[in-house]
């Protein structure tokens, strides 16, 4: 099943709205991968990029065991993840990775530049494939610029397999659509 979003180029809608009702459809239907810690980041996250990050305009949560925040990302296998008008409003596991925190802050970034929406009117509106070629794209840059980003070898590593599995699933949604 493929849902699709009411998205034209020249829309009413804030641009707020549009990130976020994409975003939303995009993330009740990932499907799970990542059962284990397998694929969570290394190297922690500071004190310090947890309060820049926060300095930055976007709301920094650490969810505890037990809490429905905890439960929800236990469910889908995530370390992290962020919502929220313009995607600004992140949430991690205690102890966070500084990869999985840069990258729900650049999905942020993506969103208040507009790449998300861009994405969405290259897929026609089409939610889920708009979010994972987001997905993509965040992890790309992240691999891309990893001496700036000063990040571990081993983070990178786990980026790439995670941009692999980005790339199956996005090619797995247009394959859908397709048929």
């Amino acid at each position: 099943m493929v849902f699709t979003i009411d998205f034209e180029e020249d829309t009413d809608k804030s641009t707020n709205d549009s990130v976020l009702h994409i975003w939303d459809s995009y993330k009740e239907t990932r499907p799970v991968f990542r059962k284990t810690n397998d694929l969570f980041g290394v190297e922690p996250a500071s004190d310090k990029l947890i309060e820049a990050v926060r300095k930055k305009g976007r709301v920094v949560d650490i969810v505890k065991p037990g809490t429905d925040d905890y439960k929800y990302m236990e469910l889908h296998g995530w370390e992290a993840n962020c919502g929220g008008e313009n995607l600004t409003h992140i949430l991690v596991r205690e102890n966070p990775s500084k990869a999985a925190l840069l990258e729900e802050f650049l999905h942020g970034t993506q969103a208040k530049i507009g790449i998300i929406k861009k994405f969405a009117v290259k897929y026609g509106g089409d939610g889920q494939a708009a979010m994972l070629e987001a997905e993509k794209h965040v992890k790309q840059f992240m691999i891309k610029h990893k001496n700036l980003l000063k990040l571990y070898p081993e983070d990178v590593e786990i980026l790439e397999k995670l941009y692999e599995l980005e790339c199956d699933r996005l090619n797995a949604v247009l394959q859908r659509r397709f048929k």
